[in-house]
C-alpha cells in the first residue's frame, strides 16, 4: 500500500525538534525532512576558527597589496616605454623635415645625413640610458623581491604565532581535563592508593628502598618483612598478611599517580594554568621527592638497572613541577633531606630514624 497525498505522511521530531522527519505510517520509509540542523560549536572550536580566519585574511590582504603594486608596476613601465617610442619617432619625423627645408642647406651640403647621425648620437645616449634604465628596473624588481620575501615572513610569523595560540588552548583544555579527572572519584582511589604506599615508605626506609626498586625492570629488591614493625603503625591494613596483599595493588595506584603528574607537566604551553589550578602539589611534593631520590640511587648504584631499565624521568618531573608552583630548587641531596626531616607533615607520619643517616 502506498499513499500520495504529503498529508497522508507522518512527522516525527527529536532532541531539539529543529528537523521535521517525514516518513510513511505504513511501511516507515524517511523519505525526506524539514528544516535545518543547528550548528553546536563549543568556545575552544570558535576561537580556533576566529585564529584562522584572521590569519588569512591578513595573508588575503598582503597578496592584494603585493598584485596592485605590480600592476601599477606594469602600467609605468608601458608608459615610459610607449613615451620613449613615440619621442623617438617625433625625432626622426623632424629630421626629414628638417632635411627638407632649403635654408638648411646654408649650413650644410649633407642635410639628411647630418640630421640622422645627431639622431644616432641621441640614439647612443638612450641606449646608455636604457642600460640605467634596465639597472634601475632590476634594482625595483629586488626591493619587489626583498618586499615579497617580508611579507612571507610576516605572513608565516602570523601563522606560527595562530600555531602557537591553538597549541595553548589545546594544551589548556587539556589541562582542564586532566583537573577533572584529578577530582573524580575514581581519581580518589588513585591518591588514597597512593597514600597508602609513601605514608608507610616515610615510617620504613627499607620499605621505601624496596618500592622504588620496584619502578624498574631489573634489580628489583625482595620484599622486606622486617618493615612490617614500622609499617604497621601507619597503615590501615590490621594485619601483615593483609598489607603484603594490598600493597600491590597500592603500588599501581602509585604508578598510575606518577603518569598522571608526568602527563600535566607534558603541557609545555599551559603553566600558568596548572599553577592556577590546584593539584595539591605541596602535599605530593616531599613524597614524590622521596621516591625520585630513591629512584636515582638505586639506579646509579645498579649496573644491571642501568643495562636494561629504562631512563629516570620521576625527578624531572618533580623539578618541573617545582619550578611551574615557584618553589625553589634544592641544590643537592642532602639540602632536599634536611627539608624532608623537618617537614611537619612528614614527621606526623612517624619517620623513620634511618633517614637520619642520610644526612651524617
Amino acid at each position: 500500500m502506498t499513499i500520495s497525498s504529503e498529508g497522508a505522511a507522518s512527522t516525527y521530531t527529536f532532541d531539539k525538534h529543529a528537523v521535521k522527519h517525514r516518513f510513511c505510517p505504513n511501511c516507515g520509509i524517511h523519505p525526506h525532512g524539514e528544516g535545518q540542523v543547528p550548528q553546536v560549536e563549543s568556545k575552544f572550536h570558535k576561537a580556533i576558527q576566529s585564529i584562522i580566519i584572521a590569519v588569512f585574511k591578513k595573508w588575503e590582504t598582503s597578496v592584494g597589496d603585493s598584485m596592485k603594486s605590480r600592476t601599477r608596476t606594469a602600467r609605468s613601465i608601458a608608459i615610459l616605454i610607449t613615451t620613449v617610442c613615440v619621442f623617438i619617432l617625433g625625432l626622426w619625423i623632424l629630421a626629414i623635415y628638417l632635411g627638407m627645408q632649403p635654408a638648411i642647406k646654408n649650413y650644410t651640403q649633407q642635410p639628411f645625413a647630418d640630421a640622422f647621425s645627431g639622431i644616432n648620437a641621441l640614439f647612443a645616449g638612450c641606449a646608455f640610458g636604457g642600460v640605467i634604465l634596465t639597472i634601475w628596473l632590476q634594482m625595483y624588481e629586488l626591493q619587489e623581491t626583498r618586499d615579497e620575501l617580508q611579507k612571507t615572513a610576516m605572513a608565516n610569523q602570523a601563522m606560527a604565532e595562530s600555531s602557537i595560540k591553538m597549541a595553548t588552548h589545546s594544551d589548556e583544555r587539556t589541562v582542564l581535563e586532566l583537573f577533572q579527572t584529578y577530582c573524580s572519584d575514581y581519581f580518589q582511589v588513585v591518591k588514597d592508593s597512593s597514600m597508602s604506599v609513601l605514608i608507610p615508605c616515610v615510617a620504613s626506609k627499607e620499605y621505601c628502598d624496596f618500592v622504588a626498586s620496584r619502578f624498574f625492570v631489573a634489580g628489583q629488591l625482595a620484599f622486606p618483612p622486617a618493615c612490617w614493625e614500622k609499617v604497621s603503625r601507619v597503615t590501615y591494613c590490621k594485619n601483615f598478611e593483609e598489607f603484603v596483599q594490598q600493597e600491590q595493588r597500592y603500588r599501581y595506584k602509585l604508578d598510575e599517580l606518577i603518569n598522571f603528574f608526568t602527563l600535566l607537566v607534558g603541557r609545555s604551553n599551559s603553566r600558568e594554568i596548572i599553577a592556577r589550578c590546584d593539584f595539591s602539589y605541596s602535599w605530593w611534593r616531599p613524597l614524590l621527592w622521596m621516591i625520585a631520590i630513591g629512584q636515582e640511587n638505586h639506579y646509579k648504584s645498579n649496573p644491571v638497572v642501568q643495562k636494561y631499565a629504562t631512563p629516570l624521568y620521576l625527578k624531572n618531573v618533580v623539578e618541573r613541577l617545582d619550578e611551574i608552583y615557584g618553589f625553589l630548587p634544592f641544590q643537592s641531596d642532602k639540602e632536599f633531606w634536611e627539608f624532608f626531616l623537618h617537614h611537619p607533615k612528614i614527621l606526623s607520619y612517624g619517620l623513620d630514624d634511618e633517614y637520619q643517616k642520610l644526612l651524617d
